[in-house]
């Protein structure tokens, strides 16, 4: 299902996400080891093209994030990986 994008900042962006992960494998799923011992550890996933994706609470780094499943863009409840 794609739904149609017409906030030009968003549409930007999709387009960079898309460049990046459409195609792509997941070849490797890990919870970071960079963390300190008191920072919660947050989910990292290695794609087919080597590189390394980390899912973050914001743009800035400030710690990691939960990663969310829907099934459909419009679901309300969802498979939750959380920090650790």
């Amino acid at each position: 299902m794609t739904i149609k994008i017409t906030d030009k900042v968003e549409l930007r962006w999709t387009k960079e996400a898309r460049k990046h992960l459409l195609g792509k494998t997941i070849v490797n799923v890990q919870y970071n080891n960079y963390s300190d011992e008191d920072e919660p550890k947050g989910i990292i996933f290695q794609l087919d093209d080597g590189k390394w994706w980390a899912v973050m609470q914001d743009e800035e780094g400030n710690g990691p994030g939960t990663l969310h499943r829907e099934d459909k863009p419009t679901d309300t409840e969802w498979v939750i990986i959380p920090t650790i």
